[in-house]
């Protein structure tokens, strides 16, 4: 699973027979499973159903954004749908929100002076997501 793999981007790319479900970890796009057509078709519409998106339009980029509880932590997911000549793909960016920076890990925004900032304690850099 993605939260306890620590993962900070969960992609969902379609090919010519299926979807693959990838995790990003330290930088590293990481293969997890293969999805069939139909199903990753589903996924994706679940996906742009939590975020609000119109699940109809498949042909022009979709951003939206769904929040959850994850154990005891606060989760917010960024749902980026992209149109594709196999299908939509699927990025899904995730914030632990209302955590220490430094006590999560990473976040999704991934800058060089965030790590600086996540040694000397800085609290989640998106306040408008957390």
């Amino acid at each position: 699973m993605p939260q306890r793999e620590r993962a900070s981007d969960v992609h969902l790319d379609p090919d010519s027979d299926g979807y693959q479900l990838r995790y990003r970890i330290d930088g590293a796009v990481i293969d997890a499973i293969r999805l069939s057509a139909v199903d990753g078709r589903r996924l994706v519409r679940a996906c742009k159903a939590l975020a609000q998106s119109r699940s109809s339009n498949v042909r022009i980029p979709q951003d939206g954004r769904t929040d959850f509880k994850a154990g005891e932590h606060e989760v917010a997911v960024r749902v980026a749908v992209a149109p594709t000549v196999a299908g939509e793909k699927l990025n899904l960016p995730v914030t632990a929100c209302g955590l220490d920076v430094a006590k999560a890990g990473r976040t999704r925004v991934e800058r060089p002076g965030l790590r600086l900032a996540a040694r000397r304690g800085a609290r989640c850099p998106r306040d408008d997501l957390c």
